[in-house]
């Protein structure tokens, strides 16, 4: 019988491929000097609105921040939250930055597509640390079909090269 931990490991590896793949294709559409040169402001918020995101999120599920290093210094699962939160962090903020540069569609449905998949990972975490209740996990559904639909549609659509506002 394979441990239950194992399973975990290894859900969380495939998540983690997930992300990073779809983290990769928005940099590899998107030429950030320009969009950091453009939009200093809103890219330097979303970076303190990912940071906050993260640290919220490791405070719900480990409440005593003061204990984190002592307590979970050989916990691999806190880790593997750290980077799994981060990478959602990360996704959002460049799925948006994304739809500033092209603002066609193709970055809508991809940026409403990370929106959905962002607040059905903090639905997740509050149906496990906070409120166990059915609605919970029935409007996570919810934003789980929400961001397969906005992520096909996208896929469906292609960039074009003129249509960045920028080039």
């Amino acid at each position: 019988m394979i441990d239950r931990d194992l399973y975990f490991y290894l859900a969380r590896v495939l998540f983690f491929v997930a992300y990073v793949c779809l983290v990769n294709e928005i940099f590899s559409k998107v030429q950030f000097s320009i969009i950091l040169r453009k939009f200093k402001i809103p890219a330097l918020t979303l970076l303190f609105l990912s940071l906050f995101i993260v640290r919220s999120v490791l405070n719900i599920s480990e409440p005593n921040p003061l204990e984190w290093e002592i307590k979970n210094s050989g916990d691999l699962r806190f880790y593997l939250n750290i980077i799994h939160y981060s990478l959602i962090s990360i996704l959002l903020s460049s799925s948006l930055l994304n739809y500033f540069y092209y603002e066609n569609k193709k970055s809508f449905y991809l940026f409403f597509g990370t929106f959905s998949l962002t607040i059905l990972e903090l639905l997740t975490v509050g149906y496990f640390y906070v409120l166990k209740e059915s609605f919970t996990v029935f409007v996570a559904c919810i934003f789980t079909a929400l961001s397969f639909y906005f992520f096909l549609k996208q896929a469906q659509l292609t960039y074009k090269p003129k249509d960045s506002v920028f080039t």
